[in-house]
Protein backbone atom coordinates (compact mmCIF):
# COMPACT_ATOMS: atom_id res chain seq x y z
CA UNK A 1 0.00 0.00 0.00
CA UNK A 2 1.43 3.30 -1.16
CA UNK A 3 1.66 6.00 1.49
CA UNK A 4 0.80 9.47 1.03
CA UNK A 5 3.06 12.33 2.18
CA UNK A 6 1.30 15.60 3.38
CA UNK A 7 3.68 18.51 3.02
CA UNK A 8 2.85 21.97 5.17
CA UNK A 9 2.47 25.05 3.60
CA UNK A 10 5.52 27.13 4.47
CA UNK A 11 5.23 30.69 4.92
CA UNK A 12 7.68 33.17 6.22
CA UNK A 13 8.63 32.67 9.86
CA UNK A 14 7.71 28.59 9.14
CA UNK A 15 10.07 26.83 11.14
CA UNK A 16 12.31 25.01 9.05
CA UNK A 17 11.55 21.44 8.04
CA UNK A 18 15.29 20.23 7.79
CA UNK A 19 16.70 21.91 10.95
CA UNK A 20 14.03 23.25 13.21
CA UNK A 21 16.15 25.74 14.30
CA UNK A 22 15.38 28.99 12.51
CA UNK A 23 12.65 30.93 10.69
CA UNK A 24 12.42 30.75 7.53
CA UNK A 25 12.42 34.14 5.66
CA UNK A 26 11.34 35.14 1.75
CA UNK A 27 13.96 34.61 -1.33
CA UNK A 28 13.74 37.84 -3.30
CA UNK A 29 14.65 37.54 -7.12
CA UNK A 30 15.79 40.38 -9.67
CA UNK A 31 18.47 43.68 -8.93
CA UNK A 32 18.56 44.53 -5.51
CA UNK A 33 18.41 47.99 -4.54
CA UNK A 34 20.06 49.77 -1.33
CA UNK A 35 16.76 48.59 1.06
CA UNK A 36 16.93 45.06 0.10
CA UNK A 37 20.86 44.96 0.50
CA UNK A 38 20.20 46.54 3.84
CA UNK A 39 17.19 43.79 4.69
CA UNK A 40 19.76 41.26 3.93
CA UNK A 41 22.41 42.05 6.03
CA UNK A 42 20.05 42.12 8.49
CA UNK A 43 19.29 38.64 7.89
CA UNK A 44 15.57 39.52 6.62
CA UNK A 45 16.06 38.35 3.51
CA UNK A 46 17.87 36.32 1.30
CA UNK A 47 18.93 37.67 -2.27
CA UNK A 48 18.10 35.04 -4.82
CA UNK A 49 20.06 36.82 -7.72
CA UNK A 50 18.47 38.20 -10.90
CA UNK A 51 17.84 35.74 -13.14
CA UNK A 52 14.33 33.97 -12.35
CA UNK A 53 14.06 30.80 -14.00
CA UNK A 54 10.03 30.01 -14.94
CA UNK A 55 7.94 27.17 -16.23
CA UNK A 56 4.43 26.97 -18.24
CA UNK A 57 2.08 24.91 -16.56
CA UNK A 58 -1.86 24.25 -17.68
CA UNK A 59 -2.02 27.50 -14.97
CA UNK A 60 -0.15 29.67 -16.86
CA UNK A 61 3.19 31.01 -16.12
CA UNK A 62 4.80 30.28 -12.74
CA UNK A 63 8.21 30.56 -11.19
CA UNK A 64 10.87 27.59 -10.79
CA UNK A 65 12.55 29.07 -8.09
CA UNK A 66 12.58 28.59 -4.46
CA UNK A 67 10.76 31.14 -2.24
CA UNK A 68 11.82 30.54 1.32
CA UNK A 69 15.71 30.16 2.88
CA UNK A 70 16.82 28.99 6.04
CA UNK A 71 19.47 30.70 7.31
CA UNK A 72 20.83 28.29 9.58
CA UNK A 73 21.28 24.87 7.22
CA UNK A 74 21.47 27.45 3.61
CA UNK A 75 18.35 25.07 2.52
CA UNK A 76 15.87 26.33 0.75
CA UNK A 77 12.09 25.27 -0.21
CA UNK A 78 8.62 26.14 -1.93
CA UNK A 79 5.89 27.24 -0.30
CA UNK A 80 4.12 23.74 -1.02
CA UNK A 81 7.46 22.50 1.31
CA UNK A 82 9.19 21.08 -1.74
CA UNK A 83 12.95 21.26 -0.56
CA UNK A 84 14.66 22.72 -3.33
CA UNK A 85 18.25 20.12 -4.22
CA UNK A 86 19.92 21.79 -6.73
CA UNK A 87 21.89 23.66 -5.12
CA UNK A 88 23.13 20.43 -3.23
CA UNK A 89 23.49 18.27 -6.34
CA UNK A 90 25.81 21.01 -7.56
CA UNK A 91 27.75 20.88 -4.67
CA UNK A 92 27.95 17.54 -4.96
CA UNK A 93 28.85 17.33 -8.58
CA UNK A 94 31.89 19.69 -8.14
CA UNK A 95 33.31 17.62 -5.17
CA UNK A 96 33.53 14.73 -7.87
CA UNK A 97 35.74 17.33 -10.12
Amino acid sequence: MKSTVRRKTLRKGSSCPTCNAAKLIPIVYGLPGRELMEQSERGEIELGGCVVTQIIDHNGIRTNDPELHCPTCSSNFYRNGVRDTVPQEISEQLEEL
